[in-house]
């Protein structure tokens, strides 16, 4: 950067510092919104075959169920469905039976792993378990 005109070099350089600045202070703050954002974030990873949750949103809902249901009366998931592949870094496809009219594909944020226990106290009373 430097050239005949002082001037010229010392508006340069001051914008060349404040450009510098702009761009730590920007990067802090992408650090700050990363570290902060990725606290209530889970680590997922499941491979073929595994079973899962599929949580269950009233607009999901609606596509599932002919039934008029008031939204605080849906289940909170469906399943166990199996995972049949993973698409991209986030996405998995699940195996859905007949019944189920949706795109199987479906965000981590979406999936619970299954674990073998009673879903309801009522299951538990019973003592049924899901499969």
């Amino acid at each position: 950067m430097g050239g005949r005109c002082p001037t010229t070099y010392r508006f340069a350089r001051t914008k060349q510092e404040l450009l510098d600045e702009a761009k730590d202070s920007l990067a802090k703050a992408q650090r700050r919104m990363k570290k902060y954002a990725n606290m209530g974030r889970r680590q997922v990873e499941l491979s073929m075959g595994d079973k899962v949750l599929l949580k269950l949103t009233p607009q999901i809902w609606k596509r599932i169920s002919a039934k008029a249901v008031h939204k605080g009366l849906i289940l909170k998931y469906d399943g166990p469905f199996e995972v049949l592949s993973k698409v991209g870094s986030l996405a998995y496809r699940l195996k859905f039976p007949d019944r189920i009219k949706l795109q199987p594909t479906f965000h981590v944020s979406f999936l619970k792993k299954f674990m073998r226990t009673c879903w309801t106290r009522r299951d538990c009373k019973l003592g049924m378990l899901h499969q």
